[in-house]
């Protein structure tokens, strides 16, 4: 069987199966439970398109009744999982054109299966970037990042965590620019572990390139 689910689809998953043992441990009505059941596979497939063999391997989640289940089923799915990319230093180089002497961050030591997008922070420019795929090809935005050391909603997850500032310079018409702010998490990985959809992302992309 090929590889059929990306990081948000693996994340919105791994939560309707956290909803189903949730269920067992604090409801005792059996019906209930089963509507639980029927809702979080319901919200699965309405979100990703599953053939019959993906959908006998998906519908296991229906069996879970203790956390220990959940990582057993996880770990049953997680060979399905389409990484981010594939990305290379030159592709990445040339997403930032204009940013001399570029710290890369180390694609050796990602893990792009867990990625939705790829972020890294650049300590001696002291700029964040960020990397999103976009039209079969990527789109990166790069700009300064100011924690704020508190929690908010993050633009890309939606989720409430640690975020700061990040500040692009977006192109606003011809020759003018505009300098374009959004709240993210200030920890990618926990962002990425965290998105279920690719609405917010694709808000954030469209904002920067109006």
């Amino acid at each position: 069987m090929e590889k059929f689910i990306k990081n948000h689809q693996y994340n919105h998953i791994k939560n309707q199966a956290l909803n189903i043992v949730n269920a067992y441990s604090t409801i005792q009505d059996k019906k209930v439970i089963e509507a639980v059941k029927f809702s979080a596979l319901e919200k699965i497939t309405n979100e990703i398109y599953l053939d019959d063999e993906q959908e006998t391997l998906i519908k296991h989640i229906v069996h879970l009744k203790e956390k220990e289940h959940i990582e057993q089923f996880l770990e049953g799915i997680i060979p399905y999982i389409i990484p981010f990319g594939p990305i290379t230093e030159k592709s990445i180089l040339k997403q930032f054109p204009k940013a001399k002497k570029l710290q890369l961050p180390n694609l050796q030591e990602s893990n792009f299966s867990k990625l939705s997008y790829l972020s890294w922070f650049d300590t001696r420019a002291q700029r964040k970037y960020i990397i999103f795929e976009y039209k079969n090809g990527f789109k990166g935005f790069g700009g300064t990042f100011k924690p704020l050391y508190t929690k908010g909603i993050c633009s890309l997850c939606n989720q409430l965590n640690d975020v700061g500032l990040f500040m692009a310079r977006a192109k606003s018409g011809k020759e003018t620019y505009v300098n374009r702010g959004n709240y993210i998490c200030s920890d990618s990985d926990s962002c990425n572990a965290q998105i279920t959809n690719l609405q917010y992302m694709e808000k954030f992309i469209e904002t920067q390139l109006k």
